[in-house]
């Protein structure tokens, strides 16, 4: 990415309540492309992800490198290492998080197994912790940008929208 992503205002103006938009595709296709960039994951071009994502209903996207799958959706970016298997979220929405929530229920409910992991479980806590205190609608794991330098996703860094 070449410039670095601001979080949106806090409030709508014209009505005082918090704002509630998750990044629009434009914003995800450009986290994408450089996470894949970041991990060595070849995707597609902007053009075709843009075609994608833009979907009424977007379909998730998935894609494999040496050493990562990576998913890339409207609601959520999200990394998989193929050695040791471990899914690791690096973008989440309420709409996402609500979702596998919902499933999770379902699944324990009809067949006494649940679908999320521990893990999982924590990440969606603290990414909706981040959400809670910058009054959005997303959060993002970014790493500290340097002087003139921009965000960028990082696996192991603190959820935030800034």
């Amino acid at each position: 990415m070449t410039e670095s992503h601001k979080a949106r205002a806090p409030t709508v103006l014209r009505t005082g309540r918090p704002n509630r938009e998750p990044l629009d595709a434009d914003e995800v296709i450009a986290y994408g492309l450089a996470f894949a960039e970041d991990l060595g994951v070849s995707i597609p071009k902007r053009k075709r992800l843009r075609r994608i994502l833009k979907r009424r209903i977007p379909i998730p996207q998935i894609y494999q490198g040496a050493d990562y799958r990576l998913w890339v959706d409207r609601y959520y970016i999200a990394a998989q290492r193929l050695a040791d298997e471990r899914f690791r979220y690096v973008y989440l929405t309420r709409i996402h998080i609500r979702s596998e929530l919902l499933a999770n229920q379902r699944m324990q409910k009809q067949h006494g197994v649940p679908l999320l992991d521990s893990e999982a479980l924590t990440e969606f806590a603290a990414a909706r912790r981040a959400m809670e205190r910058f009054q959005t609608d997303y959060a993002l794991r970014l790493s500290s940008s340097t002087a003139g330098g921009t965000a960028r996703l990082n696996l192991d860094a603190a959820w935030s929208c800034a």
